[in-house]
Formats: C-alpha cells, structure tokens, sequence
C-alpha cells in the first residue's frame, strides 16, 4: 500500500486500537515511531519504509472502551441497516468477539490459528445498555464472525438481558453447526429476532470446496428450529465456487426455495487479497483482480466450469424465482406494520421490476463499485 501510493504516511497491521494510541502520542511527543509493533511508516526524512514487526492480538478485549459513539452528535439518527435488515432506527453495531474457528476458502482467516476471543457478557450487556439509555439506539446488530461460538457465553448473555429487563431488538450471524433449538430459544426469549447464516450453496462438494465445515442435513435441520423459535432467518449464497457447473447453481436456488429464509442473497464468489482463493483462485478459473471488481456482484473469479454470462444469469434468476414466490410476497404483506415497513416493499418491488426488464441488471458496471450489503441490501 506505500508502494502504490505515495500519499500514504502509515499503514497499521492488525487491531488498531492500543497501536493508535501509542502512534499519535508519539507524533504529539515529537518521538521516533521505530519501535511500536505493528505500524509500517515512511520516514519523512528519507522516504525510506520502515516496518516495526507484526503486533499480538488483544487477548483481553473486556480492556478496550466502548466506542465514543457520542461523537457522532446528531447523526446518530442516521445509522441504519439495508431496508429489511432492521426492526427499529437507529442501529448500533457491536462486536463481542473477534476470530473464527474455520478457514473458508474466501475468508482471510485461512492462515491464522482458528480460535475466537471472546468480551464478557457483562462486558456486552453494558454496552448495550449505554448504547441504548445514553445515546438512543433502539436496536443492536453484532458484527462478530460466529456469535455462538461458545454456547454456554451466548446463554449467559440471555440470561443477563432478561434478569435486566432488557427487551432491546438484536440480530447476529451464526455457524449453523453452533446452532441448537435450546440455544435458539434462549435467544428469542432475550430479543434476538434475526440471525444470519452464511449457507453460501445447496450442493454438498460445493460446500465442501469452500471448506465450511457443515452439512446439507444440518442446515435443514438448523433453518427448522430457527423457524420453531420464531427467529428470521438471512441467508446468504455463492456462485462461482471453483468446480461449480450451471445446474449446481440452479440447484442451489432450488435449495434457497427449499429453506424459504426470511431473506436470502446471491453474490459472486470474490477473491479478496490475503484469502485463499487470492492465492489459488487461478488454479480453478479466470481472475480478475481489478479492485473494482471485488464487490460481490462482479465476477471477478470465473471457474472454468462456467462462464461470465452464467455466473450473471444465475444471480438475475436466482432473485427472480425467489422473490417472486406467491408465498414470499404474501408474507411480506401480511407483516406489513408500518409506513416504513411499505416504503421497504416499495422499494424491493422496484429493484424487482429491474431484475424482469433488464437483462444485464448484474453485468459489471465500471462506474460502479459499490458492494451489495451482507443482508441483501
């Protein structure tokens, strides 16, 4: 990155909160920046590059404050999530854990050791409450990895939110193979009413080259007791996995039919520096590393089982066939609340028309390089 760009003063490496700190009360000293773990600077006198090494991981993430969100004055109304992905506005984002057990093929965790460190769930509860109380969110959605992660934490957490009154919406992603009716129960009774499971395909050797550990038989399994519990379920989905042909693709949007999730998304398989199929993608197809391609919606990894037109096929027809399902459109009506709730169907009813007018709808745009959100957005 100071290579490629000149205007570049710094780049930190890893977690920054402890690093920043130590770096701008060095600048402010007037000290030299030699020295602190995890920051690569250009000397000002010479140019030259200097790495300082690579910097542990905060062990105890209890240590780090909560965010300053009152910094944020009157733009706190302004947080929000894709219409859909929300119940209440404003929304807070927090993180209770960091890491992740596995090592998916498109995940930058694929060299690291696969282990999750955990906050307290007093430490989550607190922050919620301030979040809440202090600063006026009315909903939480946590961006950690793999929520459930530790089950008996997760159950703690619900237990604490119910002993203290706290009815505050919350949505989270989890790992299917986390997932059990007891746990997800616990969940709902303590205000979860959305989890994101990242299903990504519905054939088994697909799964299997993406490395995510889980089988058809749990997701079934896992999207039932999700329902049972009265939680909504986002799932997200890939084409263009490396040895995916067209009638897998198809199959997957059969299987997204079959789970009938509240929400579900259809992305390209984008191989992001520092990932697995960064390295190898071009061992199983055509890479297009252009950074204005990784946005999910390009392909940017064509497998050599497919071709571009397919990959962008695929996505047109799975939103097609999946939206517009009697059934889908159906519940959408009869769960409609509010104004907002109908601006959002509006708005979904026009992106929809778009996809059945324009067949190009997911051809890359070079003036266009934003990415689809997680949830569908």
């Amino acid at each position: 990155m100071l290579d490629d760009c000149p205007e570049l003063d710094a780049v930190f490496l890893g977690e920054g909160e402890f690093l920043a700190v130590e770096t701008v009360d060095a600048l402010e000293r007037g000290i030299s920046l030699v020295g602190i773990e995890g920051l690569i600077f250009r000397d000002p006198a010479t140019g030259a590059v200097v790495e300082n090494g690579d910097r542990a991981p905060i062990e105890d993430l209890d240590a780090l404050p909560f965010p300053a969100r009152g910094l944020l004055g009157d733009n706190i109304q302004l947080c929000s999530l894709p219409p859909g992905g929300y119940r209440r506005k404003p929304v807070a984002h927090l993180i209770g854990s960091r890491g992740c057990t596995n090592r998916c093929i498109y995940c930058y965790h694929y060299e690291r050791k696969p282990r999750i460190r955990y906050r307290s769930p007093e430490s989550m509860v607190a922050e919620m409450e301030e979040c809440v109380e202090r600063w006026g969110f009315r909903e939480i959605r946590f961006l950690d990895d793999n929520f459930a992660g530790d089950r008996d934490r997760v159950l703690r957490f619900c237990a604490l939110l119910q002993e203290r009154g706290n009815r505050t919406p919350w949505y989270v992603s989890c790992r299917v193979d986390t997932m059990d009716g007891e746990l997800l129960h616990a969940m709902k009774r303590a205000g979860c009413w959305a989890i994101l499971y990242g299903i990504e395909s519905g054939v088994q050797k697909n799964l299997d080259m993406l490395r995510k550990n889980v089988t058809l038989d749990q997701v079934r399994r896992v999207a039932a007791e999700t329902k049972k519990a009265g939680i909504k379920m986002f799932t997200p989905f890939m084409f263009g996995i490396p040895g995916e042909t067209f009638e897998e693709g198809l199959e997957t949007i059969r299987f997204a039919i079959e789970l009938d999730p509240h929400y579900a998304n259809f992305n390209c398989l984008t191989p992001f520096p520092g990932t697995w199929m960064w390295d190898h993608g071009h061992e199983y197809g055509t890479m297009v590393r252009d950074p204005a391609r990784l946005t999910f919606q390009g392909s940017a990894f064509i497998p050599d089982t497919m071709t571009a037109t397919e990959l962008e096929d695929l996505r047109r027809i799975a939103f097609r066939r999946f939206y517009s399902r009697p059934r889908f459109m159906l519940r959408w009506l009869l769960q409609l609340r509010s104004l907002e709730d109908a601006s959002t169907l509006m708005k979904g009813g026009l992106s929809f028309l778009v996809l059945w007018l324009r067949r190009g709808a997911f051809r890359f745009d070079p003036h266009h390089t934003g990415a689809d959100d997680e949830d569908g957005g």
